[in-house]
């Protein structure tokens, strides 16, 4: 599909090539553009999803390089320790189109891993902290709202027995974890589970 077309179904939920470069400054390749030209999501996936997700085209920035960003103080912890951690635990995802639920999965909340893990759809997965960070700071650059007001997501990174999780507090986005068994993380009525899609096709080779 086009992303014009894909665009005009998404509305202000379609954040692809020239929202990077314009909110981003990515200065993408001639092979970049060419694998990213075709949404490879169908237009009935795309209206289903409406309301629910939010498409993506999604650069390999590193942490270093979105913190360098204007205005990212204004959503994101710029401190010199956080930045170190989110380094050293978190890999950047790969170049492509993702489905990204950007406020959860409702009705996951006061739910342990196990129980969370069943509420996911068809074709669907838990992303990592990442691109959850990439999705919040995208949303929030190109419509200057701010997502996550009342909830955590849940993300897929297991750090000893416990999972990560990012929200939206009064200093900007926080990323923390919790050990799974503790109970105020497990039976919290705040913490949704992370989710988005992601097309079957031959992962981008770089250049």
């Amino acid at each position: 599909m086009q992303q014009s077309k894909a665009r005009e179904i998404m509305g202000k939920d379609f954040f692809g090539i020239e929202e990077s470069i314009r909110y981003l400054h990515v200065k993408p390749t001639k092979n970049q553009i060419l694998y990213l030209s075709d949404v490879p999501f169908s237009e009935q996936q795309l209206r289903e999803g409406m309301g629910k997700y939010r498409l993506i085209a999604v650069f390999p920035l590193s942490f270093p390089e979105i913190f360098q960003l204007p205005g990212t103080r204004i959503i994101a912890n710029n401190s010199e320790v956080e930045r170190d951690w989110l380094n050293r635990f978190f890999s950047k995802p790969v170049l492509g189109w993702y489905l990204i639920r950007i406020e959860g999965i409702e009705g996951s909340e006061s739910k342990d891993w196990g129980q969370q893990l069943e509420l996911l759809e068809e074709g669907e997965s838990v992303p990592g902290i990442w691109l959850m960070f990439y999705a919040v700071l995208t949303y929030h650059l190109a419509t200057g709202e701010k997502p996550l007001r009342n909830i955590r997501l849940r993300c897929k990174e297991d750090l000893y027995g416990a999972h990560a999780f990012i929200g939206l507090f009064w200093e900007g986005i926080k990323i923390s974890h919790e050990y799974d068994e503790h109970d105020c993380y497990r039976g919290s009525d705040d913490l949704r589970l992370a989710a988005c899609k992601r097309p079957k096709r031959e992962h981008y080779k770089g250049g």
